[in-house]
Parts: C-alpha cells; sequence; structure tokens
C-alpha cells in the first residue's frame, strides 16, 4: 500500500485563487498504476485566500506554559 501525499502547492497555482493544476497529478499516475494507493491532498491555493483574510497563519505555542 502506497500513502501519497501531494502538498497544496505542487497541485495548486498559489499566485491564483482556486486554481487546479491537473497535469501535475496526471504525471504522477502511471507511476501508481496498478498499485494500491491512498491520495492526500493539500489545500494550496484553495485555502490561501481563506488563510490570509482570517488571519489564520501556523503559530509556534509552548506545550509546558510554566515559566522557565
Amino acid at each position: 500500500m502506497f500513502i501519497v501525499k501531494f502538498g497544496g502547492s505542487a497541485i495548486t497555482d498559489k499566485t491564483r485563487p482556486y486554481t487546479f493544476l491537473r497535469g501535475r497529478i496526471a504525471q504522477a499516475a502511471p507511476a501508481l498504476r496498478g498499485r494500491r494507493a491512498v491520495l492526500i491532498h493539500g489545500a494550496g491555493s484553495f485555502a490561501h485566500p481563506h488563510v490570509k483574510t482570517f488571519g489564520l497563519t501556523p503559530t509556534r505555542h509552548r506545550l509546558d506554559k510554566r515559566p522557565r
């Protein structure tokens, strides 16, 4: 079993919102043909406009909140 993850920037054009690059998955399809595989994908240009609008940028938090 193969688990294949396509990052959002690999399958979308992040400079143009809501743009799927069909050719990217088609290029990988022959390598997976006939194999049991699960495809996981990122959101890329479908999510980035919302991330910007709502300020949902990744942040790092300490799990241990006690002072050092």
